[in-house]
């Protein structure tokens, strides 16, 4: 039995360059592993394949078909098909899921979008769901009579409850919906306190702070996207809340922000236009996901707060999509904006805006330690940034945008101590810069042209590839002999089933290897 589930997301035209995007970056795949092992030939016809799924998923997501099932999961739209191997394999629908299934980065992105575009529309999963919004009187007998009968209740006609009518509610075990209520007693907040589920008061502009703080005791998600404008004293009362909380704050103050970082629960602040660096420092440090997609600017300072956050709990704006997203949109950097950007650890730092280094802001740059430093918009570099570069202790710098390089430059780039030198736009190398990047001790990558121009490098690359060859027979027989008999067994009954299993099954398989520090199955 086969089942895939792919969120459903109406691609808008930067979406649309989003997916490119990442099917270009994409580093590996559930049928293939690690995209870097491909020729390159095979990576391009990979990359182009993803891309032109892009239209097939457009047209799944705009109509309606009944061999689909559409599920709601956690608030998301999934578009599911199933069924045996080969029947699956017949359909068209399910060749296009699979396919976008076997990329992990692409289907990880669209989940993201996906669960940012249901906060910002207010579409909710609301199986078992009673809208009784037509009622605009309730009184305690009628409330006794509807609760529990339903697992989801909405009474959002209602303006105004008395607290006896509230104590009734409160004890619905399920969602509550009283978005229609404008006037929330400190009584009726006590007895709200109480009630077990998702509580939503949307209706709410104002909240004394003894209200305010009975709520905080309530044991579930609370929506008050109403409120607007919070004290610092409620704001350190809603930090005891545990589980979603979201606010229509449209200002944040420092001493808030330091207070609701220490929520545990995820956090919407989606009304936030923009917020102070001290702010973004204090939310940097809230452990759940942190919804922020109604920021329209953030500062070089803030963006380096931010950045220290996990990027998979962070929802920013589609404008600020991704923090990478951001910081590829600057154009200009200066030195002291840099050197925020020099204190970050690990993680990608995507800078292919900039289509100019100055030597100062190289120099900021290569105190960079871990990850990733992507360069990409540079079309020259000059000696001095290129020294300062080749000092950056990451795993990969990238410098896919310079056509040429002079014999001081290659010979600085080739004391790179990463794994991976990406230099693919080069149209042109002296034999003296040839022979410098020749000594570069990682995996350089440049344009298949350039190999065969210069022997050298070529000569480099089939070493390189031997020495990898021979490096991994090596780490083989080291994993072997370090395998029980009964472990031995499995090992090549894995490697065996790896090259005949399906894409997840492979995925599964590789992830396995993985885990036990087997190396790879291919």
């Amino acid at each position: 039995m086969r089942v895939i589930c792919i969120p459903k997301v109406i691609l808008t035209e930067e979406l649309e360059k989003r997916w490119d995007l990442i099917c270009e970056n994409a580093k590996e795949c559930q049928t293939e592993g690690p995209l870097e092992y491909l020729q390159k030939d095979d990576r391009e016809n990979w990359i182009r394949e993803k891309k032109e799924l892009k239209n097939q998923y457009m047209e799944l997501c705009s109509s309606w078909s009944d061999m689909i099932s559409y599920q709601h999961i956690d608030k998301v739209e999934y578009m599911c098909f199933g069924g045996m191997g080969n029947f699956c394999a017949e359909y068209d629908i399910y060749n296009t899921l699979n396919k976008i299934d076997d990329c992990k980065e692409l289907c990880d992105w669209l989940l993201k979008v996906a669960k940012s575009e249901s906060f910002s529309s207010g579409e909710r999963d609301k199986p078992y769901y009673a809208e009784l919004d037509g009622l605009f009187e309730l009184n305690a007998e009628m409330a006794e009579d509807i609760v529990s009968k339903e697992k989801y209740l909405s009474l959002g006609g209602l303006s105004s409850l008395g607290d006896d009518v509230i104590e009734i509610l409160s004890r619905h075990p399920g969602g509550l919906y009283l978005d229609g209520l404008v006037n929330l007693s400190s009584s009726a907040a006590k007895s709200l306190s109480k009630h077990k589920g998702e509580l939503s008061l949307e209706g709410l502009l104002t909240l004394d702070n003894d209200a305010i703080e009975n709520l905080s005791l309530h044991k579930g998600d609370i929506w008050l996207s109403g409120l607007t404008e919070l004290s610092d004293a409620s704001a350190e009362s809603l930090s005891k809340q545990k589980g979603v909380l979201s606010l229509g704050l449209t200002k944040l103050s420092n001493a808030s922000a330091e207070s609701l970082s220490k929520h545990e629960g995820d956090l919407y602040l989606g009304g936030l236009k923009q917020i102070s660096d001290e702010a973004a420092e204090s939310l940097s440090k809230h452990e759940g996901n942190l919804f922020l997609f109604g920021l329209t600017e953030l500062s070089d300072v803030a963006a380096k707060s931010l950045a220290k956050m996990d990027p998979d709990k962070i929802f920013l704006s589609k404008e600020l999509e991704e923090l990478v997203a951001l910081l590829d949109g600057i154009t200009s950097l200066s030195d002291a904006a840099a050197e925020s950007l020099s204190k970050l650890e690990g993680g990608n730092l995507q800078l292919s805006g900039l289509t100019a280094l100055s030597d100062s802001v190289a120099e900021s740059l290569s105190k960079l330690e871990g990850g990733n430093l992507l360069l990409d918009g540079l079309t020259s570099l000059s000696d001095a940034a290129a020294k300062s570069l080749s000092r950056f202790k990451g795993g990969n710098l990238q410098l896919d945008g310079i056509t040429s390089l002079s014999d001081e430059t290659a010979e600085s780039l080739s004391n790179f101590t990463g794994e991976y030198l990406y230099l693919r736009g080069l149209t042109s190398l002296s034999d003296a810069a040839a022979k410098s990047l020749s000594e570069y001790e990682g995996r350089l990558r440049v344009d298949q042209h350039i190999d065969e121009c210069h022997s050298i490098l070529k000569s480099r690359e089939l070493r390189k590839k031997a020495e990898g060859k021979e490096l991994e027979e090596q780490k083989k027989k080291t994993i072997e002999d370090s395998l029980t008999e009964e472990e031995m067994l499995e090992y090549n009954s894995l490697i065996k089933e790896y090259q005949e299993a399906d894409g997840n099954r492979k995925w599964e398989i590789y992830s396995l290897f993985t885990k036990n520090g087997w190396g790879n199955p291919y």
